[in-house]
C-alpha cells in the first residue's frame, strides 16, 4: 500500500502520520501472485476499489486485503495448466464459481455459451 501525499509505502504492515485535515489517498498494490480483495477498518466503505480517499480528522486504521492466487482452487486446474492464473483470477474476483462445487471443479475443456460469457462480462464490471 502507498499513500498520496507520501508517508506510507509498505509490505505486510505499516503506518504513517499525517496532519489533521489532510486528505490522504491510499492505493492498494497487489504483489505478484496475489489479488486485492478489498479495504477494511476505517476504509471499508471503499470496497474493492484499489484507491481509497481518507480525511485525516481523527486517528484511523485502514487495512488492505489480499489473497494468494498461487494456490490451486479447482481440482481440474493444476498450477501447470496454461490458464491457471486466469481461471484463479476470475474465481477470486467473484466472476465464476466453476461448474461443480463438490468437488470444486472448473471444467476448463467445456464450451462457454454466449449466456455464460454475458454473465462473466457483467460480473467483471460490477
Amino acid at each position: 500500500m502507498v499513500s498520496s501525499p507520501s508517508g506510507i509505502n509498505c509490505g505486510n504492515t505499516c503506518s504513517g502520520s499525517f496532519s489533521t485535515g489532510t486528505q490522504v489517498i491510499l492505493t492498494a498494490m497487489a504483489g505478484v501472485g496475489s489479488v486485492f480483495t478489498g479495504w477494511g477498518g476505517d476504509c471499508s466503505g471503499c470496497g474493492t476499489n484499489t484507491t481509497c480517499d481518507v480525511m485525516m480528522n481523527v486517528d484511523k486504521t485502514c487495512t488492505a486485503g489480499f489473497e494468494d492466487m498461487t494456490q490451486q482452487v479447482f481440482n481440474d486446474v493444476p498450477p501447470g495448466h496454461w490458464a491457471f492464473e486466469y481461471i484463479n483470477g476470475i474465481y477470486h474476483r467473484g466472476i465464476t464459481s466453476g461448474c461443480s462445487s463438490n468437488p470444486l471443479i472448473y471444467c476448463p475443456d467445456s464450451s462457454v455459451t454466449r449466456a455464460k460469457m454475458a454473465v462473466f462480462i457483467v460480473k467483471a464490471f460490477l
